[in-house]
């Protein structure tokens, strides 16, 4: 059973949100630590 264009662009989607979500969890991580680096200081 071949794989349609719908159901394989379904899958490069999925990947690709799941890597987003990781790289915006590292990006926020990064923020905060960030922030607690430096707040307050001119």
């Amino acid at each position: 059973m071949p794989l349609n264009i719908a159901m394989l662009w379904g899958m490069v989607f999925l990947g690709w949100f799941i890597l987003d979500i990781r790289w915006q969890a590292n990006l926020f991580q990064q923020l905060e630590l960030t922030h607690q680096q430096f707040a307050g200081k001119t």
